[in-house]
């Protein structure tokens, strides 16, 4: 099956110094009950596009974009979401080049995060705070869908995928042992989790500018990393707390402390 989509996602290199969600969450603090279902993207849908993953390898870029652009949509905020924008970023990390198509590299998750970590304080992209998932943790993974508004998560998308893909399908894990049910053998690809349902144990993943579904079977078999990241757009004017009900400087300050750990 041949579809009109770009993955791009560089898998398997992780900085072991990365801060870690289970070490954000302090053992002396007790957090509220994480609701089941999250979905953070129902309010968010007009904000997702497509932002020239059908032409190039952006998805780790694109991700965050739409991550982004959704947050501001739920808080509130503004935010500049384009493929023009979007495709700047790309190419000042990969060297990408639109009228050749060279350097369509793809990129390390991890190269992202700290691309958009260094942009200039007031910066719509600035990210304050990221950090690792335990991916095989679904806990962790709902607390931080539900602290930070989804999960920037890596897939290592098997070739069965591909019949699976589109609004309203679900990507899982294939009945029949198959080279096409390999990991990776379709390729690296970056997405972000904004809802899950307990009891149906399907969650729903932003990409391509729309949402896609995946089982926990898929997440549990084809999820090679997860990531939390934390931005002013998540953050409401009025209130300075998210959406969830935390303040941004208790958030922030956290964060700072296990830094200089």
């Amino acid at each position: 099956m041949t579809l009109n989509l770009k993955l791009g996602a560089l898998l398997g290199h992780k900085d072991p110094r990365n801060l870690q969600m289970a070490h954000y969450i302090k053992a002396d603090f007790k957090w509220p009950a994480v609701p089941d279902p999250i979905d953070w993207n129902k309010d968010a849908l007009p904000a997702y596009q497509m932002l020239g993953n059908d032409t190039a390898g952006n998805c780790t870029v694109a991700g965050k974009y739409n991550h982004d652009a959704g947050c501001a949509l739920v808080t509130g905020d503004s935010y500049i979401s384009n493929t023009q924008l979007c495709m700047q970023d790309y190419i000042n990390l990969s060297g990408y080049d639109p009228a050749t198509g060279s350097n369509d590299t793809g990129l390390n998750p991890e190269d992202v995060l700290r691309y958009f970590s260094n942009k200039p304080v007031g910066d719509q992209g600035r990210i304050e705070v990221w950090g690792e998932i335990n991916r095989k943790d679904m806990q962790e993974v709902m607390l931080a869908m539900w602290l930070f508004g989804g999960a920037y998560t890596a897939f290592s998308l098997p070739k069965s995928a591909q019949s699976q893909t589109g609004e309203g399908k679900v990507w899982d894990v294939a009945k029949f042992p198959s080279f096409d049910r390999i990991p990776g053998s379709w390729g690296g690809h970056m997405v972000d989790v904004r809802s899950r349902d307990g009891k149906t144990k399907i969650g729903g993943a932003v990409t391509w500018g729309t949402v896609q579904l995946f089982t926990d079977a898929f997440w549990k078999k084809y999820c090679s990393a997860a990531y939390f990241y934390l931005t002013e757009k998540w953050i409401a004017d009025n209130t300075r707390k998210t959406p969830s009900g935390f303040d941004l400087e208790t958030l922030l300050a956290d964060a700072a402390e296990l830094k200089a750990a």
